[in-house]
């Protein structure tokens, strides 16, 4: 069995899709927002 999978539960803006994905991959949501740097397994959710 594989359990290699992380949950993540989030509320408000963070269910944005864009929002989301500035954790994982890093970068800015807007330019009023700050930089996020990103996780190390930078894989996009479901990706493998």
């Amino acid at each position: 069995m594989n359990f290699d999978r992380i949950w993540y539960g989030a509320y408000g803006s963070n269910v944005l899709q864009e929002r989301f994905l500035r954790y994982i991959e890093g970068g800015r949501y807007a330019s009023n927002h700050p930089h996020q740097v990103g996780a190390r397994d930078n894989q996009r959710p479901g990706a493998k």
